[in-house]
């Protein structure tokens, strides 16, 4: 038994299906690296976005602390 399902795993591993299925597992691999890859850089502009967010917030009240100490 185990010999013949060595010889029926040999022969399907010489098949185009075989290759075909080994090739779409390795671009799968790829991306999923990729979509990993696009997720931190994602993660990074959220981050750098709240950050510019938070710094425009912080200016405009700077700015609104400048018209009401003029004002007064």
């Amino acid at each position: 038994m185990d010999e013949r399902l060595r010889a029926v795993e040999a022969q399907i591993r010489t098949t185009s299906a075989y290759q075909r299925a080994a090739e779409l597992l390795e671009s799968e691999e790829r991306l999923e690296a990729q979509l990993r890859d696009i997720e931190r850089e994602l993660e990074t502009l959220a981050a750098a976005a709240q950050l510019a967010r938070i710094d425009r917030l912080r200016k405009a009240l700077t700015n609104s602390d400048r018209i009401f100490a003029q004002m007064g």
